[in-house]
């Protein structure tokens, strides 16, 4: 058995988020031969190489992000008792490189999962003297380099501090940047490129440590693999909050999952982070609360006979290849009803967020001046706009 010794401060640093993420993916893959508790998580001896076997090839595709020129995988590689190198320096050849290579990974029987400072260094898994190969941390890992530990007693205000991890911690949030990444994505007028990420909140993360069920893990592994197939094809179109929101809380299936193995809430973290030279760093650390049971649901009963079917309208509303939801992105800074249609979603939010069905109201009133302010329109392109809001307006009509 490998033994994890559970440790890291639980907190909403993207440090403690993304290990604890590549703990719990491995936990959630492995999650019937596996003994989970609050201090300790007791893994089959070939939990590392199944999981990079498990990995899915589809979505290394994905995974856009690439390493500075400070990073080190190489040094990661060969401490793994590996030799060779990824044919590019980005974490999607590393992934896949590890993935053809998941037998031969040697991987340690005692991690230990504490942090500590040594010098002008924060150390995980390098506690007593390890033995342990001393590896630099990626670049993607130390956006918050002095968190927890800028206190004036010790004077890190005005020293750098490094980040060095053990070759199964550096396996560890590798598999944490995999397990939690959505997309990269570049909106039209910007010149900067945003990664997003989606990562169990610190009371999630406690929840699931505490309850010491490595099955629950997986159950909840599953919901936000959804979460994050739904957020994938939002991000392409719209970075609005309130949209982001719009389409979780619409989202059919993931209530129906929640539902089906009768889960109240799961709360995630959506973080946004841009690279600048050398470095990374957050822009937006968004709380994102998923339910079985919202306050609108019930606000709509009283609207509607056929919950599932206003649902489903809903959903469609707010589809992240609609024009409503559109509206919202660059491509829609010259659209004469970009306010309206966002004041449409705003409206939508309202009824989601805290029941309102006034909102509803808005909403079509919002959809109607859209329409309006089309009439007449010349442009090919926003005749077919207008055709979709109307559209829109009559099917909400026929709702039941």
């Amino acid at each position: 058995m490998i033994k994890v010794k559970i440790g890291l401060p639980i907190d909403d640093t993207f440090l403690s988020q993304i290990i604890y993420e590549g703990l719990l993916f491995i936990i959630g893959t492995m999650h019937t031969e596996v003994k989970l508790g609050l201090e300790e998580a007791k893994l089959p001896d070939n939990a590392f190489k199944e999981t990079l076997n498990e990995l899915d090839s589809r979505k290394i595709e994905t995974i856009s992000i690439v390493f500075t020129g400070n990073d080190k995988p190489e040094k990661f590689i060969s401490s793994l008792g590996l030799s060779g190198k990824p044919e590019k320096k980005t974490y999607r050849a590393l992934l896949k490189f590890l993935k053809k290579r998941a037998e031969k990974v040697r991987i340690s029987k005692n991690i230990d999962l504490t942090s500590m400072m040594e010098h002008d260094r924060q150390v995980i898994d390098l506690l007593n003297k390890s033995q342990k190969p001393d590896l630099a941390a990626p670049s993607i890992m130390k956006i918050e380099r002095y968190a927890g530990f800028t206190s004036i007693e010790e004077t890190y205000t005005t020293r750098g501090i490094g980040l060095r991890f053990s070759p199964d911690v550096w396996m560890i949030s590798l598999l944490g940047i995999y397990s939690s990444f959505i997309t990269r994505t570049r909106y039209a007028g910007s010149d900067k490129d945003n990664i997003y990420f989606i990562l169990f909140s610190p009371e999630e993360i406690l929840t699931m440590l505490a309850r010491g069920d490595a099955n629950y893990v997986y159950t909840l592994m599953n919901v936000k693999r959804e979460t994050t197939e739904t957020l994938a094809e939002t991000l392409k179109n719209t970075y609005m909050e309130e949209a982001i929101v719009l389409q979780l809380s619409f989202n059919l299936k993931i209530a129906n999952i929640l539902r089906e193995y009768d889960i109240d809430r799961l709360r995630l973290s959506l973080v946004k982070v841009s690279s600048e030279g050398q470095t990374y760093k957050i822009y937006e650390h968004i709380p994102l609360t998923l339910s079985s049971e919202t306050p609108f649901i019930s606000s709509l009963s009283t609207i509607f006979n056929e919950i599932d079917e206003a649902l489903g309208y809903l959903a469609k509303a707010v589809n992240p290849h609609g024009y409503l939801l559109k509206a919202t992105s660059k491509e829609a800074r010259n659209w004469p009803e970009k306010d309206y249609a966002i004041k449409a979603i705003l409206a939508l939010h309202r009824l989601a967020s805290i029941g309102d069905v006034s909102g509803l109201r808005d909403y079509a009133r919002y959809l109607e001046l859209a329409v309006k302010i089309l009439q007449g329109a010349e442009d090919k392109k926003a005749a077919i706009r207008r055709s979709y809001y109307e559209k829109l307006l009559r099917e909400i009509a026929y709702l039941h």
